[in-house]
């Protein structure tokens, strides 16, 4: 791993001690939730992914059973503010990790030639059997 970006995540670790943002039984454990916020961030504020909000609260409710109410969902700021709250208070490092794979895979069946044939992002969440 580049050194810069372990001294990152060593600095943020120690935050994270400090603080207790994320509840974590070791303080190692902290990287997999910066790591998912940061994923879920570029999801999300990405309009190339999701062109529309009712997309963004449509995977997020399929992947990680996050839902909001009518109003937060008609703005991508409040969409990811409130994800990133709903994130933080997962206390189960194994759940932050299964989110993690969900991520992985949705990336990277994004970036693949597949997700090319695919109508709409509503067919490639539902290629993916999440439900």
């Amino acid at each position: 791993m580049n050194k810069n970006v372990q001294e990152i995540l060593n600095i943020m670790e120690s935050f994270n001690q400090k603080y207790e943002v994320y509840i974590c039984e070791k303080p190692k454990d902290s990287v997999y939730y910066h790591i998912l916020i940061g994923c879920v961030t570029e999801i999300i504020v990405s309009k190339k992914v999701f062109k529309g909000n009712k997309e963004v609260v449509e995977f997020l409710d399929t992947t990680m059973k996050v839902t909001f109410p009518n109003y937060v969902g008609k703005n991508r700021s409040l969409i990811l503010g409130r994800t990133i709250k709903h994130l933080s208070q997962i206390d189960s490092v194994g759940q932050i990790k299964d989110i993690l794979n969900k991520m992985y895979n949705f990336m990277n069946r994004a970036l693949s030639d597949e997700s090319n044939e695919v109508k709409d992002w509503r067919d490639a969440i539902d290629s993916m059997n999440l439900r």
